[in-house]
């Protein structure tokens, strides 16, 4: 939950230097993950496009915030590669829109965003690369040695925490 609060903090932060919308744009993918903003002001049809460098799973969000205190943005269609998104949230000019566990070939995907509206939106894609057996890629387990420097590292705490001095209370009627 943190992690999305501080991906929209960012999306925000983003629009207030994004561009005009309205025409396309390239997402660039760093380790699997890009981000994307625009402001629209009035009817628009927005498309960014990102490549994967081979087969895998696709992810994807899309936020807006009304901000203007306007009618904000609606949107009519928002897809990745012609699969719509889900809308997860929709009031007031605020909205956000997510699509996990796409499978998607190398090459070129498009993310596109219809609707009618004043304001700005953002979000993010993530890309995870397929294993030979044709199941997502998961993260490596720590070593040994990472456990070891964690658990000795509770143990020093523990250690901290327990060998300090008790303050002792008295109290005195009058």
């Amino acid at each position: 939950m943190r992690k999305a609060i501080y991906g929209v903090a960012a999306v925000l932060a983003a629009v207030t230097v994004a561009g005009s919308a309205n025409a396309a744009a390239v997402i660039n993918l760093v380790d699997g993950t890009g981000s994307f903003a625009g402001q629209v002001n009035g009817a628009f049809s927005d498309e960014w496009t990102f490549t994967t460098p081979d087969d895998g799973i696709l992810s994807a969000s899309l936020t807006s915030a009304n901000t203007s205190g306007r009618r904000g943005i609606t949107f009519t269609s928002v897809t990745l590669n012609g699969t719509d998104l889900t809308k997860v949230f929709a009031q007031g000019g605020n909205n956000y829109f997510a699509i996990t566990d796409l499978l998607s070939e190398t090459g070129t995907q498009t993310l596109r965003f219809v609707g009618n509206g004043i304001g700005g939106y953002g979000g993010s894609v993530s890309f995870n690369l397929l294993g030979d057996d044709g199941n997502p890629q998961t993260p490596d387990v720590p070593e040994p040695i990472s456990w070891a420097m964690m658990v000795g590292g509770f143990g020093f705490v523990g250690t901290a925490l327990r060998s300090q001095k008790r303050q002792r209370t008295s109290v005195t009627f009058a």
